[in-house]
């Protein structure tokens, strides 16, 4: 059994939105919290780590990638590739479109 949140005593947490986890929030000076903050983070979390948007999209079960875009931005890795696609040389006096190299 997977289990996000435990307690002390290893049991898992069936009610987070009592008198305790109220008392906690006040105490750490967190103000206005909601929950979908925490699906929030978990979903940056992800694509910092690299997963791709297609896979979090699944995981989080949004039903097409226009939210899953949102998060996009958090991470460059897809665009790594295609940087060095418009580079440019000097050539004396002329700009030459660097030309592309083909690996093997």
């Amino acid at each position: 059994m997977n289990l996000l949140f435990l307690l002390m005593k290893k049991k898992p947490v069936t009610r987070a939105n009592n008198h305790a986890w109220r008392k906690a929030l006040i105490r750490a000076d967190i103000k206005e919290f909601r929950w979908h903050d925490l699906r929030h983070t978990w979903a940056s979390w992800h694509v910092q780590n690299g997963t791709p948007l297609n896979v979090l999209k699944e995981l989080g079960g949004w039903a097409d990638l226009t939210m899953v875009m949102r998060y996009a931005h958090l991470s460059s890795d897809h665009l790594k590739e295609y940087t060095g696609n418009a580079s440019v040389k000097k050539s004396g006096r002329v700009v030459v479109l660097k030309e592309k190299t083909t690996t093997p």
